[in-house]
């Protein structure tokens, strides 16, 4: 049996043409998911205002060279310029057959020279052959030089009235300003799903091909908004599997995954169940799965997922009732949060793995870092919701502030000091700063507030506040001082002569008024177990130190130190006298063992001892 051949006898006549070329649009009717374009070429081509140069730019497969072959057919077409021409026209079937005189193809990856576009510029000077138009499509045209671009800019600012330039570039943002600038730019969107899985199925049937409506939308999810990608993926599956095709058979040339895998893996990962989404992981590369395309699968599941819970209402335009049960099914034992962190943490992976050496085993770490993104996640909205508090509390507190800031009107003033008397019969604890009863006050820095004013102040904070504030050292050592003594009737008489000076980060820091003798007599024995009631309350040990100062003419309980020598004994003094100058004690200065140290250490000895003169005095 001979095979007909064509003139040459080299070539079979009845060559086999790829879906791609074979249902190539020649039309703009048959365009797909580019309306916005089309839209506009068309109506340019009724009102007679076509641009001298066009700019096309788009992903891969959207159909830039295609439309710039469309547009140049309805301008050279016999009756044209016209948007509804006739594809079977004879310059129409040169221009699709790339044997156009008029039309010329350049592909500026290997035309990118400067000579090159020189060549171009004289040619476009003559008249065209047998068209109206001499169009010019340069695909790739980024690829240019930029001395090539330099040479076209003259050529495109002002071409002459028969010229017409149409460019296409998959990367717009290479192209020089002064060239896009000059230009009308187009931008080719990715072309949906659903457009994709519909232009499938029409390919299906004229060919008499049984294809189930899932595995059509499988392609067109691998193929990511490209339509020429889908038309081959769809070639190829024709090839291996004849006139049937199902799910199975997608998956299986592809290494896809279904929704239901990738539902079960997404479960484990928000259960922090790290051993069993390493064995789902594991159960897919062991079906031959591809770890780039699984974790893309998994990513789109995340997106619909995340889109579903945002209430997109156009997801379910894009999916099936069998996956949108499935999203909803998820969404509903998940936070947004919890799938925002993946899809932000898969976005990263995807990137890692794309050029990795080992791709199954850096799939696997990624799952096991995965499965740990719900404690983090827990940690998170522990600290979001620490701060909300914080930030109530401090509200709160400041609310309190003003109020108690805020002075009464003088007509107030007399209701005020009545209504205070009932909050201190019922509030009788201690307050901080009021100490209890039996205890003697001490003054700060040389002035005192009134007993009465103290007591509004505290019983207006106690009104406005749902919680006492938190006890200063001060009044921790207050309160440490009075239940130490409570049952303590020796230590009671010492309370009095012991005095708060500082907190520091590793002790304690109190100071007294006694003598050599009474601190080793009478204090001495206190002091273990005085020291483990601070270790429990302080978490510090307890250093004393003595004051050196012998009060004269003030009650023994007074304290002679200044603002943070703050006195805790057992009762408020309400009647204080002025408080007048002391004298040094000579005795208790000589026998303190710093001073002992010092002079021992310095060869000093004590010559004179002279007591602090009072302000004023002469």
């Amino acid at each position: 049996m001979t095979l007909p051949v064509t003139v040459l006898g080299l070539i079979p006549s009845f060559m086999y043409q790829v879906f791609s070329r074979k249902y190539r649009p020649r039309v703009f009717s048959e365009v797909v998911g580019q309306e916005h374009v089309v839209r506009t070429l068309k109506n340019a081509i009724r009102l007679g205002r076509v641009a001298h140069a066009y700019l096309f730019s788009g992903p891969r497969g959207t159909g830039k060279t295609t439309l710039a072959r469309i547009l140049a057919k309805s301008l050279n077409c016999a009756d044209g310029p016209n948007a509804d021409f006739d594809p079977d026209d004879p310059i129409c079937l040169d221009i699709d057959a790339g044997r156009s005189l008029d039309c010329i193809e350049i592909d500026g990856a290997s035309n990118n020279g400067v000579d090159q576009v020189r060549e171009l510029r004289e040619a476009a000077k003559s008249l065209p052959v047998q068209s109206r138009y001499k169009i010019y499509i340069i695909d790739e045209v980024h690829m240019l030089t930029q001395a090539a671009f330099n040479a076209l800019l003259k050529i495109l600012e002002e071409p002459p009235a028969h010229v017409k330039f149409i460019f296409a570039t998959t990367e717009p943002y290479k192209i020089p300003p002064t060239v896009s600038s000059r230009c009308q730019r187009f931008h080719f969107k990715r072309i949906p799903r659903r457009l994709i899985a519909d232009h499938l199925q029409k390919i299906c049937i004229q060919e008499k091909i049984d294809a189930e409506r899932k595995a059509l939308e499988m392609i067109a999810d691998i193929s990511e908004g490209a339509l020429r990608d889908a038309e081959v993926a769809l070639d190829q599956l024709i090839s291996f599997y004849g006139e049937k095709i199902d799910q199975s058979s997608v998956q299986e040339m592809f290494g896809l995954v279904g929704i239901e895998p990738l539902c079960r893996l997404l479960t484990d990962l928000a259960q922090g169940d790290g051993r069993g989404a390493l064995k789902e992981a594991h159960q897919l590369l062991e079906s031959g799965k591809d770890p780039l395309s699984l974790l893309r699968s998994f990513r789109n599941l995340l997106h619909d997922i995340a889109l579903y819970m945002a209430s997109v209402e156009s997801l379910g335009l894009e999916l099936d009732p069998e996956e949108l049960d499935q999203v909803r099914s998820m969404s509903s034992r998940l936070s947004l949060s919890f799938v925002i962190n993946l899809l932000e943490a898969i976005d990263q992976w995807e990137n890692k793995l794309r050029y990795a050496l080992h791709k199954e085993v850096l799939f696997e770490i990624a799952i096991l870092e995965l499965s740990q993104l719900k404690e983090k996640v827990a940690i998170e909205e522990l600290l979001a919701q620490w701060r909300v508090q914080g930030e109530e509390s401090s509200e709160n507190l400041k609310g309190e502030k003003t109020a108690l800031s805020t002075p009464p009107l003088p007509e107030e003033q007399g209701k005020k000091e009545e209504e205070t008397t009932l909050p201190q019969a019922l509030f009788p604890s201690v307050q901080a700063g009021n100490p209890p009863s039996g205890t003697k006050e001490q003054p700060q820095g040389g002035s005192l507030t009134p007993v009465g004013t103290q007591k509004k102040e505290q019983t207006a904070a106690e009104l406005f506040s749902h919680s006492p504030p938190p006890l200063s050292p001060q009044e921790q050592w207050a309160k440490l001082v009075e239940s130490f003594a409570a049952d303590k009737a020796d230590f009671r008489s010492l309370a009095d002569k012991l005095y708060f000076y500082e907190c520091r980060s590793e002790e304690l820091i109190i100071q007294h008024a006694l003598t050599e003798e009474d601190f080793s007599r009478r204090l001495s024995p206190f002091i273990p177990l005085l020291a483990k009631e601070v270790k429990k309350v302080f978490n510090k040990k307890l250093s004393f130190y003595p004051l050196h100062l012998k009060p004269s003419g003030l009650t023994a309980a007074e304290s002679p130190t200044k603002n943070k020598r703050k006195s805790y004994s057992p009762t408020p003094e309400k009647n204080n006298p002025p408080q007048e100058h002391f004298l040094v004690d000579e005795a208790s200065l000589k026998n303190d063992p710093l001073i002992k140290e010092a002079l021992e250490l310095f060869k000093g000895k004590i010559l004179r001892i002279e007591n602090p003169k009072v302000e004023g005095s002469p």
